[in-house]
Order: structure tokens, then C-alpha cells, then sequence
């Protein structure tokens, strides 16, 4: 058995488990009865005479039998890939190509889905098909009898273009902002010394009931909320993505909820109204925001707001499997704006040009530690771009102050260059975000002959009024004159262009800002 599957079966009790809530039915299955059943399934898999390391894309439901599917792919010594439940067709199709899939669990209702659209390639390749729920072979993708194996030849496997390192035991997609997305290979290694280092800041209990409404094809939900509550002893709520904040609130209320980790975005709404108190909070105890930078006036805000939870700001990115650092929660009145010091085991430099740059100057962000990535699947280019000698260079930009605490403000390949100045629009978004009619806002720049690049940012309003001399006035007083959007656009949230992972889609963000320049709805603040 491998490292993770030994890990998981060594801390799966048999007095804590998941509770799996959805729309007012909740089921509960204890870590022992989830793993007994997985390694169930596993055995059954058997007569398919898989290939030793074979690759499994697990179409991964927000259930128990998405959680018990990824389990048995590890525990039959396979290789989980776990993709979002919203994940479209072409992108599951992607995934089985590019990765050579062996493997493909999915529900019935998906698999006719998807088998409705299957390309060519996709019938010949034809990997076997597992039904999510029951974990019993589905119909060939040609439609015939899966029993035997269809397309394998009755188990025998075509060589592969790419075979990843052996210790690979996970590969998570990236959210493919540009381009394919990428395939992250990581190890037991990775994946344990990172659950180690979160529960180490954490500190969760057995008393302590865990939050999972994030994707389960996202790294931080595998890792920082089922297997560190699983190693913790403590219990697992796993429901769906929550439509509204409100919603979220009544889970946590109604649940006992004690722990939840969320990103900006499903908690930022909650700083701007005045339509929910401490009370609906009573049970939380503490909470990590990751995902992306929050504002420093609305931490505060909430900070104060519900002053019995731990508000802890963290910083991350899959290929470090994922957690980096933490801010530890009686630091936040002090550096809000920090996302704080590295978490146990790992460490943090900044790197410009090459050489450690001093406290307070601005470099890319490079992370050592066992939580770093294998690399790149079948990409040794980009591996080796990113995985360096001083170690894995993040494309993040930001700086280190003088008493060790992080900062996170911006990304290099976002960066703009106004009038030979390069500017993040992250800095920016979140400069913005402090307005309290702003909802949401995505920054990007236009070719411009004079500047370079002239800015433009889409403006979402949290009650539909147009305030875009207030949104002016604003940048005036707060940012630099090289910082200030020349355009602004009011749009609906909708209009936004996105990953399959919900974050803003920039290179496509940039094409609309350019289809939108001579629009008459282009309205400037003068």
C-alpha cells in the first residue's frame, strides 16, 4: 500500500466521520466505514488487470462517493484526478487524453452526457468507465459491454508517450487561465507534510466539526479540509457550493459548523451588509480565508464583526500541495494586509533578478519545503521554469518585511506596463474592493500609443447604481496617478469572463476590454 493510503487508514476512526448534507437529507458514514468500503471497491477493480500505476480521472461529485471514489483509485495503487463537478465536457475529454487516462469515474447521468458528444479519439482510446455511485463498470464508450474491458484488449495497456515519477500519487488540473490547463503532479509526501503543517497552525480538535463546500477538485479542499480533519479526529460537513453568503451563514448555524476555510469571494459580500450578527457565527471558532487577497479595511471589518473567530489569511497554490503560509490570528490588527509567515516546515524567499532581494523590495515569490511539486505533467519545460534550484518560483510578486511577514501584490504574468511602470492589477482590485457599493472588480489594460498600456476596469455593483464619479473620485485618493483606470465599465457578475475554477479569466478579460474600447456603453469618468 502507498503512503496515503496507509496515512488514511491509520487515522480512519470509527467514532468521527462525514456528514454529507444536501438540501435537508444528511447521511453520515464514519473514516473506517468510507475507507473499509473504498478498499471494497478497490478489490472489485481487480479483474480489470489495471496497470500498476494507472491513471484515473475521477469526475468528482460534492458526496461521499466522490471522496470514496478518489480513496479507492489510491487504494488499488492508481493515480486519483480529481476534476470539478461544473468541470464541461471537453474539459473531462481534455484531461483523459492529454493524461492518458486508464480510467474515467464519472456518474451515469455525466457519462451518457459525455458519451453523447465523444469524439473519434475518444472511442478509440475508450478507457474504462466506472460509475460514481455504485463503482460497477458502465458501457463502453462505443456503447458495447464494458465487462471485458473495452478498448484494452481484456487489460492490455499501449505503451504510454509520458510515465510520471514513480512517488506520483495525485495529479491536480491548474485552472487554465491561458492555454490547456496544466496537470500538478504530487506525492504522498507532499500531500501528508502539508496536512501536517496546516493542522500545526489550525490546531483542530476532536470536538471540532470542518466545513467542505469548496470543489473537491481543488487541491486546498482534498488537503486542507478532508484529510487534516481526518488526522485531526475530527468531524467532516461536506455539502455543496453555497449560492449565496446567507446560505453559508445558515449552514454554520444550523450545523455547528467550527471550521471553515473560504475564498474572498464567498465572503466578501458579508462585509457590506448589515443583515446578519455575531449570533449567526455563535458555534465558529476559526476560519482561513485562501483563494486570492481580501482587502485590509474589510478583514478588519469582519474581524470586528465576529470577534469570537480566529481569522487566519493564507497563501497557496496547488504545485506546493497547497498551503504556504498563515496569518496567525492575533496578528491581523497589526498586518492585515500580510498573508503572513510560512507554515511549519516550509520556508519563503524573494527572488529579483536573480539574487535574495531585501527586506521590503518587491521580487517573485520562490517556496522550499517537502510540500513542493514533482512537476509538470509531460511538460519538462515548464518543470523546469518553475522548479529551480532555489526552489519553486510561484510567478507571485511581493516582499518580505523586516519581521518576516509575507506580502502578496501581484503576479508577474498579469503585470501591465503603464507609461514604463509596472503595475499589478491585483493591488488595484483590491484597493477598489474597499469601496462598500463595489461587489466585484476585474482590472486590465488596452494597447495604448502614448502609455504603453491604458487601464480598464470592469466595475460589478453590489446594488446596481451607476457611481462611476465616486469610483474616480476614490481612485484619486487612493491610488498612484500611474494606478488609475482611464475607463471604467459597469457590468453584471455574469459578464465577467472566467476559469472552470470561477476566477477571472484574464487573458479573455483582456479581449473584452478591447471589443468593448469604441462601445458606446465605453464610458470613461472624464
Amino acid at each position: 500500500m502507498n503512503d496515503l493510503g496507509t496515512f488514511i487508514r491509520q487515522f480512519s476512526r470509527g467514532d468521527r466521520g462525514i456528514y454529507e448534507v444536501k438540501k435537508k437529507n444528511k447521511r453520515f458514514i464514519a473514516y473506517s466505514e468510507l475507507y473499509q468500503s473504498a478498499l471494497e471497491l478497490s478489490a472489485s477493480w481487480r479483474t480489470l488487470k489495471l496497470r500498476e500505476r494507472f491513471i484515473a480521472v475521477v469526475w468528482m461529485e460534492q458526496s461521499l462517493d466522490g471522496l470514496r471514489s478518489f480513496l479507492a483509485v489510491v487504494l488499488a495503487g492508481g493515480i486519483p484526478v480529481p476534476m470539478h463537478s461544473f468541470s464541461a465536457v471537453e474539459d473531462i475529454s481534455g484531461a483523459v487524453r492529454r493524461l492518458e487516462a486508464d480510467m474515467v469515474v464519472v456518474s451515469t447521468a455525466k457519462f451518457r452526457m459525455f458519451h453523447s458528444s465523444l469524439s473519434l479519439m475518444d472511442v478509440q482510446r475508450s478507457p474504462y468507465w466506472i460509475d460514481l455511485d455504485t463503482g460497477r463498470l458502465l458501457a463502453g464508450s462505443d456503447g458495447s459491454d464494458a465487462s471485458h474491458g473495452s478498448g484494452h484488449g481484456g487489460g492490455k495497456f499501449a505503451e504510454r508517450e509520458y510515465t510520471p515519477p514513480t512517488e506520483t500519487a495525485v495529479i491536480f488540473m491548474s485552472s487554465g487561465s491561458t492555454g490547456w490547463p496544466k496537470g500538478i503532479m504530487l506525492s504522498d509526501h507532499n500531500m501528508i507534510s502539508n496536512v501536517e503543517s496546516i493542522q500545526d497552525y489550525v490546531c483542530l480538535n476532536r470536538g471540532d466539526k470542518v466545513l467542505a463546500f469548496k470543489s473537491l477538485g481543488y487541491c486546498s479542499s482534498i488537503t486542507g479540509e478532508w484529510l487534516t480533519a481526518l488526522f485531526a479526529g475530527c468531524d467532516l460537513q461536506l455539502t455543496d457550493a453555497f449560492m449565496h453568503p446567507f446560505e453559508m451563514l445558515r449552514f454554520v448555524r444550523e450545523y455547528g459548523t467550527t471550521f471553515m476555510c473560504t475564498v474572498p469571494s464567498a465572503i466578501l459580500p458579508l462585509v457590506k451588509t448589515e443583515r446578519w450578527g455575531e449570533k449567526d457565527v455563535a458555534s465558529l471558532r476559526k476560519m482561513t480565508i485562501v483563494g486570492g487577497p481580501m482587502p485590509s479595511d474589510s478583514l478588519l471589518h469582519l474581524s470586528s464583526r465576529m470577534p469570537s473567530v480566529e481569522l487566519m489569511p493564507s497563501y497557496g497554490l496547488t504545485e506546493a500541495s497547497p498551503r504556504v503560509t498563515y496569518l496567525p490570528a492575533q496578528q491581523l490588527k497589526v498586518r492585515p494586509g500580510s498573508v503572513g509567515i510560512p507554515v511549519k516546515g516550509v520556508q519563503v524567499s524573494v527572488y529579483r533578478s536573480g539574487v535574495v532581494a531585501e527586506p521590503g523590495e518587491h521580487g517573485e515569490i520562490v517556496v522550499t519545503g517537502p510540500n513542493v511539486m514533482l512537476g509538470y505533467y509531460n511538460n519538462d519545460r515548464l518543470t523546469s521554469e518553475q522548479l529551480k534550484p532555489e526552489g519553486l518560483y510561484t510567478s507571485d510578486i511581493g516582499y518580505i518585511d523586516q519581521d518576516g511577514f509575507i506580502y502578496i501584490t501581484g503576479r508577474m504574468d498579469n503585470a501591465l506596463n503603464v507609461g514604463g511602470h509596472t503595475v499589478y492589477p491585483e493591488t488595484i482590485e483590491r484597493i477598489l474592493l474597499g469601496l462598500p457599493f463595489v461587489r466585484e472588480v476585474a482590472v486590465t489594460g488596452v494597447a495604448d500609443d502614448i502609455w504603453g498600456e491604458r487601464m480598464v476596469a470592469f466595475v460589478v455593483l453590489s446594488d446596481g447604481n451607476g457611481r462611476i464619479s465616486e469610483l474616480a473620485e476614490f481612485s484619486k485618493l487612493h491610488l498612484q496617478p500611474v494606478q488609475r483606470p482611464r475607463k471604467w465599465i459597469i457590468v453584471d457578475e455574469q459578464q465577467l469572463p472566467r476559469t472552470i475554477v470561477g476566477k477571472i479569466n484574464r487573458l479573455a478579460l483582456r479581449t473584452m476590454a478591447k471589443e468593448w474600447e469604441d462601445a458606446a456603453t465605453f464610458t470613461s469618468p472624464g
